[in-house]
């Protein structure tokens, strides 16, 4: 089993994991911060979003986007002002969660499928919903990018900019999409499915994915006909996210959190945590 450094603890429930102008920047959902942390494990406050950040990304002028998950909303952080961006009211069910935001300025957001705070996920409540990927084109207008996704999750996209990689957390499994030239997504399938729900993920430089396992306690490397071919084990935490960073690229970074049962931090304790592992392929742009 490969031995992980811990890069950065006392978290309550990190999300949103990104690698940017060599930092990892992180959403702490749960204490509604978003985090930067250098090459010395120093952790830099970056913006407070009162209902909740999670998925994170940047405009080609540099501006930060994070989704607001509580009030539905994308976001924009400059100069320190948290303005409101783009709401998603009209196309999000239940909470907004993860994002891309493509090198065009394009923001693909997911929502859950139902309201985390009043329908619980123990199959009690109402039954997640199926829910369109919401698409924020670079002029503001708001549509559909592809619909019926069962909680989409972590995105990535391939290297020659063709293919849209997406979890569908709900439906356990991992789905491809053919990208139009105008962002919208066509030509859905299924590349491989799972025991239990994928979460985050990331792409490599050979187009393969570092997949976030949610209650199987680690990351998978799937290829793009969906072989897992190199595993990163977690045991007693939930893998959560994932991003290939740091000097080379080769450093996996996986959010960690809790144990099971106590998904949410359900019981208030500071179990979260950022991990890394160094792996032989780095990520897109080394």
């Amino acid at each position: 089993m490969r031995l992980s450094t811990v890069v950065l603890d006392g978290l309550e429930f990190p999300e949103g994991l990104r690698w940017h102008d060599d930092a990892l920047w992180l959403s702490d959902m749960r204490s509604r911060r978003v985090l930067s942390v250098d090459a010395t494990g120093r952790s830099t406050l970056r913006a407070y979003l009162p209902a909740m950040p999670a998925g994170i990304g940047w405009l080609p002028d540099g501006t930060l986007l994070v989704t607001s998950m509580l009030d539905q909303l994308i976001v924009a952080i400059r100069d320190g002002w948290r303005l409101p961006y783009r709401s998603l009211a009209d196309v999000a069910i239940g909470q907004v969660n993860d994002m891309l935001v493509d090198a065009h300025g394009r923001a693909y957001v997911g929502s859950i499928g139902l309201d985390l705070l009043y329908e619980p996920l123990d199959g009690t409540g109402s039954p997640m919903q199926p829910v369109p990927l919401a698409l924020v084109q670079p002029d503001g207008s708001v549509e559909v990018a592809a619909d019926g996704l069962m909680c989409p999750n972590g995105m990535a996209i391939s290297r020659d900019g063709a293919t849209f990689f997406i979890a569908e957390s709900a439906a356990r499994k991992l789905t491809t999409y053919s990208i139009g030239t105008d962002g919208v997504l066509s030509g859905r399938s299924t590349i491989a499915e799972f025991e239990q729900m994928p979460d985050g993920l990331c792409i490599d430089a050979e187009d393969m994915l570092w997949v976030a396992l949610l209650t199987e306690e680690r990351f998978v490397r799937v290829s793009p006909d969906g072989e897992i071919v190199d595993e990163i084990s977690c045991p007693g935490r939930i893998a959560v996210d994932c991003v290939l960073g740091g000097a080379d690229g080769r450093t996996l970074y996986g959010a960690v959190t809790y144990t099971p049962g106590t998904a949410f931090g359900a019981t208030g304790e500071l179990l979260g945590a950022i991990e890394a592992w160094t792996v032989s392929v780095p990520g897109p742009g080394w």
